[in-house]
Parts: structure tokens; sequence; C-alpha cells
């Protein structure tokens, strides 16, 4: 059986083969998220990497704005 995944650009790509993966192999005829603890533990340790990111960017903002004044 051939199963197609929706693609995105970037990583995104990526993230649905894991999920379909997961699908497969837990023998999921439909994604549930309420099931899947892993892909919930991805999606918290994306969202904290997302954070962390986000603030070393403003901390690098401010400082050539600080070095600039």
């Amino acid at each position: 059986m051939t199963r197609r995944i929706w693609r995105s650009g970037g990583r995104s790509g990526t993230e649905w083969r894991s999920v379909a993966a997961v699908m497969v192999r837990e023998g999921w005829s439909v994604y549930d998220i309420e099931q899947d603890v892993q892909g919930r533990e991805w999606a918290r340790d994306r969202g904290a990497r997302r954070y962390r990111a986000v603030v070393r960017h403003v901390a690098r903002q401010q400082e050539r704005q600080d070095a600039r004044d």
C-alpha cells in the first residue's frame, strides 16, 4: 500500500515522515494527537528551541543597537 504524505517546504516534510512512521508502526489509520506522546514531546522541544532562538536573536539585536548608540 502506498501512502502519500502531505509535504510543505522546509523541515516539516521530515516531521511528517516521522509522524507517518509512527502511524505505521502503531497501526493507526488516522492521526490522533492524544495518542502521539512522542510527537507531543517533539513539539514541546521544538517550541522550547524556538523560544531560545528568539531570545538569543533579541539579545543580539539589542547588543548591535547598543553598539551603534
